[in-house]
């Protein structure tokens, strides 16, 4: 009986024990670490919004630019979709590292969208590997290399893209029929389109108009290039307009020529688009997350599609705290909007709710000891590094914008 009784108390007292030292060292620390965050989010947003006289006049400036104005119809008012692209851009998993490959042949089922002349070509795109690797290895130094590099022919098929309007991504891609019923899958291996590709043949483009004498023509294709990119409401794709705009900067210089707008829409473009995701964040002023979440904005569409899925999967941890940052959100989704918001009504529901959460504990449970268990068991470190982990994001957000606008800070 002594023993049975033993058998019950050790265990007893040893988790007692095992709870007092948690309740007095862990916990205290967890709230701590918690504190000391909610000031580094209050600090790094208070450096943002001193740009906020900057942000508001960048915004004006690029609304201005046609670039960024509605998507309108072809001289017959009908709007062409360039959505064969999506079978000529790669795809990958969303964070994962593993790619796919660099071509699909599923393009030749679609060869009666394209012009005739050009039906050919796009049966090379997946042998022009070395002189874009070429282009890449120059950098920003590419456009001095203009007599280097064999350019292939096919990259006057931009010129064909001028034709085009618009460009869904989510039309006949890998990602329209990606419908995983795993929150934790859908986030990691959404299949997600590889832009870099693009950049390496506009590169080419106006590399070819150095080479030829036509520059300007080049400059046009892809700078309409930019502007379908701008249509996808994707944020990857947002993220490749101002490479592209500044490319043309680089390959004016190298013929001599100065043009300040082109200049200015690269820097307004790099300071700006990516930038905005940055001020999606919990505890931002609600008058000044109505104007960030503008949807007639540039960019704005792109960054929403972007962020809501993110702050969705955190939305457990972080909602108690900031309820009505949520109900903005939940208000956005399910209002109209000038914006396509595929991303955003995809992946805003009950079941992405706790997606990073369940990610956590499943890339961490694994790797504990035995004590470690015990305290996920209780449950009270594992909320507190969840919650932390949440914060922590908010708080790199903050800080993206403030190096966009800051760099040197």
């Amino acid at each position: 009986m002594a023993w049975v009784l033993m058998g019950i108390l050790i265990p007893a007292l040893i988790s007692g024990q095992l709870f007092w030292s948690f309740k007095k060292y862990i916990e205290p620390r967890a709230v701590d670490d918690r504190e000391k965050l909610e000031t580094e989010r209050a600090n790094r947003q208070a450096r943002a919004l001193s740009h906020w006289e900057d942000f508001v006049a960048d915004r004006r400036a690029l609304a201005s630019l046609p670039m960024y104005g509605p998507v309108v119809g072809g001289d017959d008012g009908v709007i062409v979709d360039a959505r064969f692209l999506n079978l000529i851009v790669p795809w990958r998993p969303r964070l994962r590292v593993e790619r796919t490959a660099p071509f699909t042949s599923a393009v030749d089922r679609h060869r009666d969208q394209l012009p005739v002349k050009d039906r050919d070509l796009f049966e090379s795109l997946g042998g022009d590997v070395e002189p874009r690797m070429q282009v890449r290895s120059w950098g920003d130094d590419f456009a001095a290399h203009a007599r280097e590099v064999t350019i292939p022919p096919h990259v006057i098929f931009l010129s064909q893209l001028r034709g085009y309007q618009r460009w869904d991504l989510e039309a006949e891609t890998p990602r329209a029929r990606f419908r995983p019923s795993d929150p934790v899958e859908r986030m990691f291996d959404q299949p997600t389109p590889d832009f870099q590709i693009l950049d390496d043949w506009a590169k080419l483009r106006l590399l070819a108009g150095l080479r030829d004498h036509q520059l300007p023509v080049a400059v046009a294709e892809v700078r309409h290039l930019a502007r379908l990119l701008v249509t996808t409401e994707d944020p990857l794709a947002l993220g490749l307009v101002s490479p592209l705009l500044c490319s043309i900067v680089s390959a004016e210089r190298q013929e001599g020529l100065r043009d300040d707008q082109a200049l200015s829409e690269c820097n307004l473009a790099h300071r700006h688009l990516l930038a905005i995701s940055g001020l999606v964040v919990p505890g931002m002023p609600d008058p000044k997350l109505t104007v960030v979440l503008d949807q007639s904005a540039p960019g704005v569409c792109a960054a929403i599609n972007g962020s809501l899925p993110f702050w969705q999967s955190l939305r457990h941890d972080l909602e108690p705290a900031w309820p009505a940052f949520y109900q903005r959100l939940d208000a956005l989704v399910a209002g109209p909007s000038p914006c396509q918001l595929t991303h955003a009504r995809t992946d805003w529901g009950p079941a992405q709710a706790d997606t990073f959460r369940r990610l956590i504990e499943a890339s961490r449970k694994p790797n504990t000891d035995a004590f470690e268990r015990f305290l996920f068991w209780l449950g009270y470190r594992f909320d507190a590094l969840v919650r932390n982990a949440a914060m922590s994001y908010a708080v790199s957000q903050l800080g993206f914008f403030d190096r966009r606008y800051a760099p040197t800070n």
